[in-house]
């Protein structure tokens, strides 16, 4: 008897992996930093470029890549973004995640280092930051380390901390002769406070008699 011997090849098609888009990938869903120094190592490699490459007008243009957001301390603060894999950009913006507008951008190092950028920012204002690519093509992406400092008040020796003690603005009186700072803010992030802790630090081109504190409370703040 023949036996008929039927030999079968299977072939396997193995296809490539998709990276998992990352949790920040859009503005909407951008991670929320809320202390500093922040310091965290973020994988962009899965990154879209969503509704299309960012085009914000005084920014430039580059890849939306993954986002980060945070209340402005009234302090100047530095974002640096460090990477091996990919020329990122960095860009900082204010306003709603449909009505972004620029506060600045940096793209120095034409290679794979990384950028750094130092901004001022207004107490409460929230600021949105996008790392990617730094063109317009939805290039590829990969890990990077972000950094976010903002400058404070050296402490006392008391150990009481303040974080804002800005003079918006001050106007003349009196023919001159008194002068009322518009605004003394005092925040919520202040450990602690009480009159002992107040210093005033005054620079004149003329002579000061005398030097009055009075506190009012502004229920609206």
């Amino acid at each position: 008897m023949k036996r008929i011997i039927i030999l079968c090849t299977i072939y396997f098609v193995v296809a490539p992996l998709q990276a998992q888009i990352p949790i920040n990938d859009a503005c909407e869903n951008a991670t929320e930093i809320s202390a500093f120094p922040y310091n965290e190592v973020s994988d962009a490699t899965g990154a879209s470029n969503n509704s299309g490459s960012l085009a914000i007008d005084g920014c430039g243009q580059m890849n939306d890549g993954v986002w980060f957001t945070f209340l402005g301390t009234g302090f100047p603060m530095t974002i640096s973004a460090f990477t091996s894999e990919f020329d990122l950009e960095i860009g900082i913006y204010r306003g709603e995640c449909d009505d972004l507008k620029c506060i600045t951008n940096v793209d120095d190092s034409f290679d794979q280092t990384g950028e750094s950028v130092r901004i001022a920012t207004i107490l409460g204002l929230r600021y949105y930051v996008n790392v990617g690519y730094w063109d317009i093509a939805d290039g590829a992406e990969g890990e990077f380390t972000i950094n976010v400092e903002s400058d404070t008040l050296l402490n006392e020796p008391c150990g009481h901390s303040q974080l804002s003690d800005q003079f918006e603005s001050a106007a003349l009186i009196g023919n001159g002769r008194q002068s009322v700072a518009a605004d003394f803010l005092v925040s919520i992030n202040t450990p602690a406070f009480n009159l002992d802790t107040i210093k005033v630090n005054l620079s004149s081109l003329a002579p000061i008699d005398s030097l009055d504190i009075i506190f009012y409370e502004d229920s609206k703040i």
